[in-house]
């Protein structure tokens, strides 16, 4: 209808603002070698940038062309405002639910030279979003709807999910497509003491692209296994071999969840997908791409970064990049290289979106991009021109 908006995506979850000192100096060893009690410590001006899957993966979307709604919850706070007026930018701030009984997130990010990053967070008012507070009048006139980092927000793990589930539910039945990422829980917090599996089995019937990464993944599945290999102190991305990741994302299929990809790390993405009439409940596909995407299993090298000058939101920036393709109606080949692409633009620079280029720019880059070729240990073929291996029962395989 005339005066009507509607929007390509809607992005909602975890939203944050960052505050990042900038601390100069020669690297440290450990932080009792900077941080000592009573000890003045210069730094530099402060970096003040929105954070969380709504704004990292949100405004990839916006610099690849799409039109973009937020919906989260902050405080009516200065904290508050600074987020609205940055994501103004960006696109449309309606759905942002402004309350003034919880102060917004907020993260300090305490770069130190020479040592990983100390986060000191504020969930704030995220732990307090419901399904309730959703616009849906928005939600019904988008393509797609997106959810981020449950994990991170009380309200959705708590009481076994039903507060997820209900989110998922309610969303499918607009036959808006939908789409869901996660975070890693710490598993010493409540979120990490959560029945992930549970909370999956009940949610995941009603998403319709699921893209954990895979450390997230093997948490949610098989938590022993998952603290046994950080006890082990060895990389996950590494250490798994194709046939635990296969059948991770053979779990979520089973679930319910009709596409699944996973992020793992240099090695690129995974897709499983499920059977044709699973993907023929996904609203944005048109009948050649319901069987395009339908019975696929594909493995996505990464592209070869030379340098890297920050993994900061890599990931939420890949899924900008996938669902930026689904909007466009590319092939689960197109999709997975754009997502890389995406991924590789984020690592070339400190903040999550500062690398981000356009759409055109971005297929222009990838033009000249070379895949990180980490053969999987079997059950796969390469396709030499497509630069992509193909399980060996995915429908479509060259």
């Amino acid at each position: 209808m005339s005066g009507e908006k509607y929007f390509d995506i809607v992005v909602g979850g975890h939203l944050c603002l960052d505050i990042i000192p900038t601390i100069k100096g020669e690297k440290v060893h450990t932080i009792s070698d900077f941080m000592i009690p009573g000890k003045l410590i210069e730094v530099d001006k402060a970096v003040l940038s929105t954070g969380g899957s709504v704004s990292n993966t949100g405004i990839t979307l916006k610099k690849l062309g799409l039109n973009v709604s937020f919906m989260a919850k902050v405080g009516e706070d200065h904290f508050g405002k600074v987020i609205i007026d940055i994501l103004n930018n960006y696109g449309a701030t309606d759905g942002i639910i402004k309350d003034k009984n919880y102060s917004s997130s907020y993260t300090v990010v305490i770069a130190i030279p020479g040592i990983d990053r100390i986060f000191l967070h504020n969930p704030g008012a995220n732990n307090f979003f419901y399904t309730d507070d959703l616009n849906f009048e928005i939600i019904k006139k988008a393509k797609i709807f997106h959810f981020g980092y449950p994990p991170l927000m009380s309200s959705f793990f708590e009481k076994e999910g039903e507060e997820l589930k209900k989110l998922f539910a309610t969303v499918k039945e607009l036959n808006v497509s939908t789409s869901l990422d996660m975070a890693l829980p710490d598993p010493n917090s409540e979120s990490g003491k959560a029945d992930w599996d549970k909370i999956l089995r009940k949610t995941l019937p009603y998403v319709d692209f699921f893209e954990p990464s895979l450390e997230e993944a093997l948490y949610f599945v098989n938590k022993e296994r998952f603290l046994e290999l950080r006890r082990k102190g060895v990389d996950i991305n590494r250490e798994l071999d194709i046939d635990e990741i296969r059948e991770i994302g053979e779990t979520f299929v089973q679930y319910g969840a009709k596409i699944v990809i996973i992020k793992i790390g240099e090695r690129g993405i995974y897709l499983k997908s499920s059977d044709e009439k699973e993907i023929s409940s996904i609203g944005i596909f048109n009948n050649k791409l319901k069987e395009e995407w339908s019975n696929r299993e594909i493995l996505s090298p990464a592209f070869k970064a030379e340098k890297i000058a920050s993994a900061t939101g890599a990931g939420d920036s890949a899924i900008g990049g996938f669902l930026a393709a689904i909007v466009k109606g590319k092939t689960p080949e197109e999709s997975l290289k754009i997502a890389s692409a995406v991924g590789y633009e984020n690592l070339q620079a400190l903040d999550a979106i500062s690398g981000i280029k356009s759409w055109d720019e971005t297929l222009e880059i990838m033009k000249n991009l070379k895949v990180n070729k980490i053969p999987p240990e079997k059950s796969f073929l390469w396709d030499e021109g497509k630069e992509l291996w193909y399980g060996l029962n995915d429908d479509k395989k060259r």
